[in-house]
């Protein structure tokens, strides 16, 4: 029944809707686990989603995507006295991500400046253990903000964004500790 009820929602929003540009994005995703993981490492995201409730000043937007956070750590390893060897160790965690952002626009021509803010919701689609004794949550919340250009080229949309993902609560189950993630991302995408 929730399901039933949760279909005619989207459907009836949707009558209403005028102006809907369907878009991907893609782009990398610069992270870092505080703690033991400090260093930052570069990884590929991706999403596809469309804006709708297009007014005059606001618009809303709702995307799903792939999503790679995770980071990496420097030591030595010495094999005797006087040979010594600098080592990297990286861990990454693979999510599915879906979220929806309240977006403030200004409309300048054919660009649109934005900034925008709303929850996100991260599950994990990989292996839930890093360095086999942490243990990773499956599902994460986070706070997306993000600011962006688009250029509307008749009825096509090219654009670029910058994003933060400050996770709520901790990223993992057996101690505290959090990401932190700054995304950079180009998208195309067509008005229907």
């Amino acid at each position: 029944m929730k399901k039933i009820f949760c279909l005619f929602c989207v459907l009836f929003l949707s009558t209403g809707v005028y102006a809907q540009p369907l878009y991907v994005e893609n782009g990398v995703a610069f992270s870092s686990l505080k703690g033991l993981y400090d260093e930052t490492l570069c990884k590929y995201q991706m999403s596809a989603g469309v804006y709708y409730l297009n007014r005059n000043w606001s618009f809303l937007s709702s995307s799903l995507g792939f999503l790679q956070k995770g980071g990496k750590y420097t030591y030595w390893y010495a094999e005797s006295i006087n040979q010594g060897y600098r080592c990297h160790h990286s861990e990454v965690v693979k999510y599915i991500t879906a979220n929806t952002l309240y977006n403030v626009k200004y409309d300048w021509e054919n660009v649109m400046l934005y900034g925008g803010i709303g929850p996100q919701l991260a599950i994990n689609v990989g292996d839930n253990e890093i360095a086999d004794y942490d243990r990773v949550k499956r599902v994460n919340y986070s706070l997306k903000t993000i600011i962006g250009i688009n250029y509307h080229l008749n009825s096509c949309l090219i654009g670029g964004s910058i994003s933060y993902l400050p996770t709520l609560g901790h990223l993992f189950q057996n101690k505290s500790g959090n990401d932190k993630t700054i995304m950079v991302s180009l998208f195309v995408g067509y008005n229907l």
